[in-house]
């Protein structure tokens, strides 16, 4: 299994953009972030296996 593999032990859930509508002001609104430490980790397990 690929989460064992890359040390996962919960959902791989994670958005690094986020847009929408805001429900109240119908203004767009975007939010960044950054992978978690584990989901950075995993990536890089897997970039480095190809």
């Amino acid at each position: 299994m690929l989460a064992r593999r890359v040390g996962l032990e919960r959902q791989w859930l994670h958005a690094v953009r986020l847009g929408f509508e805001h429900p109240d002001t119908g203004e767009h609104v975007e939010y960044e972030s950054t992978y978690p430490d584990d989901l950075a980790h995993a990536l890089e397990v897997i970039r480095d296996a190809d």
